[in-house]
């Protein structure tokens, strides 16, 4: 979906959900379950290194997410696949938003979850499982994922 202060669209106008906040515009996933035993959702996203990659750029993975109440939340782990073997997790999932939160919470990762330090190689992939996860019609969203790597 599509939130837009400026377009007037999921901004709490009219009516809406109140997705967005002044200013911002977001595309974003959204999960809401009406059970009352959490369900989660996953999303995956791959990319394979090029042939010139040299290194993750520190710091720079992260994940914007928003929750609407205290059963929701959103996460995200980061894994490798060598050479098309089994992959390995970098680090452990990392927590990006949870409970009511009334703005976008950006959430990078650090240390040991940071792919800068889970030795990838031009040729690797990386690969990202999203965690939403939802009971009682609370909301997860997530929306921009971020990274960067250099080739010099």
């Amino acid at each position: 979906d599509l939130c837009s202060d400026s377009l007037n669209i999921n901004d709490g106008s009219s009516g809406q959900p109140t997705v967005c906040g002044t200013n911002e515009t977001y595309n974003f996933y959204d999960w809401k379950s009406t059970q009352t035993s959490a369900q989660t959702r996953s999303i995956y996203v791959t990319y394979q290194l090029p042939s010139n990659f040299k290194n993750f750029v520190a710091g720079s993975t992260s994940l914007m997410a928003r929750t609407d109440g205290s059963d929701a939340t959103t996460s995200y782990q980061i894994y490798r696949s060598h050479g098309g073997s089994a992959l390995t997790a970098c680090g452990s999932e990392i927590t990006a938003s949870t409970g009511s939160q009334t703005t976008w919470q950006q959430s990078t990762a650090s240390g040991g979850n940071d792919p800068s330090g889970c030795s990838f190689a031009a040729g690797d992939s990386i690969l990202i499982r999203i965690n939403l996860t939802s009971s009682n019609s609370a909301n997860a969203y997530v929306s921009n994922l971020n990274f960067a790597f250099s080739n010099q």
